[in-house]
């Protein structure tokens, strides 16, 4: 079983602590590599001691249900890549997923904690306001969204151990991590949308703490946003991806993929195609949410 390695006393773990003590929600978010799956399993076991009942809601696994023979033949994954489609019946679903995860989980022991990668429309719409029921939820004070940004360094040592971990996997969701090559293809899309929205990038290549998380935190700004500086790297003895017993995913039924997957025919190629260069762009509605303290 795995345990938690954060050092107590720590900012980092006392960051956690506190939210994992008394959010609703709590949302990873970030480029894969930036030990996203790490701080989340570490927040569950934490919350777990403080006598939470967790619910999740991941990016990796809550596609896989759209990942049906008829789908994946219209919609194939190329490069180690979701498909725009894939990607477009995910984000229709996921809002209405917390609201039901909402309804139906009252009690204040309850705690969705979430892993969601934004970029390139990678459940994106969880971030963008909409006007919709889960809108509230989302937006409130009592829904974290964590951006892990570890050090220059430490990425690489990340780096190096996902590498081991893909060809000597402890975890079957280690096999499926994305490939170094995706890695800097998403680190390059950072670097390519940083003008656009009006931010400095320099002309450095690969990755950039302070890039990174100013573009996020640009993508969070109608949320509850805490930049997470991991600074120490933690000796993982087991998969950052083995959990506890007991936790339960939130997933899309048969229904809602089929839903969803329908609703697909009616979005032409050229539209996906838009959609898939356009993911990033958020409606103007109100001023931005100041993040909340930062974690080093």
């Amino acid at each position: 079983m795995a345990g938690i390695i954060i050092p107590v006393g720590s900012a980092l773990r006392d960051t956690i602590e506190q939210h994992a003590a008394c959010d609703r929600m709590i949302f990873f978010a970030g480029l894969p590599g930036v030990g996203k799956s790490l701080m989340l399993q570490q927040t569950v076991l934490i919350a777990a001691t403080l006598g939470r009942k967790v619910s999740l809601l991941q990016w990796d696994v809550a596609r896989l249900a759209f990942e049906q023979p008829d789908l994946i033949e219209r919609y194939p994954e190329v490069g180690g890549v979701t498909h725009a489609g894939i990607r477009l019946a995910a984000g229709r679903w996921v809002r209405g997923a917390i609201r039901q995860w909402a309804e139906t989980r009252t009690s204040r022991r309850n705690l969705l904690v979430g892993e969601i990668p934004l970029v390139g429309n990678r459940f994106v719409e969880v971030a963008r306001p909409e006007s919709d029921p889960a809108e509230a939820l989302l937006a409130a004070s009592s829904a974290t969204f964590f951006i892990p940004a570890p050090t220059l360094q430490l990425r690489r040592e990340v780096e190096a151990a996902r590498r081991r971990e893909m060809s000597d996997p402890l975890h079957s969701r280690e096999a499926a991590n994305a490939s170094p090559t995706v890695l800097e293809a998403l680190m390059l899309e950072i670097r390519q949308l940083a003008p656009k929205l009006n931010i400095p990038c320099g002309k450095g290549e690969g990755y950039d703490p302070r890039l990174y998380l100013a573009v996020y935190g640009w993508l969070l700004q109608h949320r509850h946003f805490v930049p997470l500086w991991i600074t120490d790297f933690l000796a993982v003895e087991d998969s950052p991806h083995k959990l506890p017993d007991g936790i339960e995913d939130i997933v899309p039924s048969s229904t809602a993929v089929r839903m969803h997957g329908n609703a697909l025919a009616m979005v032409s190629d050229d539209e996906l195609q838009a959609r898939a260069e356009s993911w990033w762009h958020l409606p103007d509605v109100g001023p931005a949410v100041e993040a909340d303290h930062v974690a080093q």
